[in-house]
């Protein structure tokens, strides 16, 4: 929460680019949009199942150097 808090009073503030440190309404704002046109749902769930193939790989790799 602190995190956030900094965040928001930097960027209304002015004491940091905009292209790097946005407003979080503005992050909000563009993250719905994104969500309602379908393209974050779907690129989320990729990330989601390439993270899950890692963990898989690495585990068994893991299981293997173990045993």
């Amino acid at each position: 929460m602190a995190l956030l808090a900094i965040w928001e009073l930097l960027a209304h503030a002015g004491a940091a680019d905009p292209r790097f440190l946005p407003r979080l309404e503005e992050v909000a704002a563009r993250g719905m949009a994104e969500f309602s046109r379908g393209g974050l749902g779907s690129n989320l769930l990729v990330s989601l199942e390439r993270d899950l193939i890692g963990l898989v790989c690495g585990s068994v790799a893991e299981s293997r150097l173990v045993w």
